[in-house]
């Protein structure tokens, strides 16, 4: 189990410099590799606290996106601190 929170967590770091902008893939695998962490451990909790042996479809995706969203967040709230100062510069 633990190689594959660390194989998530790669993942979602690679993910997040692969989708971030330019400027922004220096601090963007950070953020990957939480949402990659939190989305698998919610997979992994959820299994085995409703003790199903698989989820499949749209509870899945559900299951997946909240433990991926504080990485999201915390992306976009960094990016979007990045902008407010690049404009203040400007």
């Amino acid at each position: 189990m633990p190689t594959l929170f660390i194989i998530a967590c790669i993942g979602g770091a690679v993910s997040f410099v692969l989708y971030a902008e330019q400027r922004h893939r220096w601090f963007a695998a950070i953020p990957g590799a939480i949402a990659g962490f939190g989305g698998f451990g919610a997979h992994v909790l959820y299994t085995q606290s409703f003790e199903h042996e698989s989820i499949r479809g749209i509870e899945s995706i559900m299951v997946a996106a909240v433990g991926a969203l504080p990485g999201i967040l915390f992306y976009w709230a960094v990016a979007r601190i990045g902008k407010s100062k690049e404009k203040k510069s400007d």
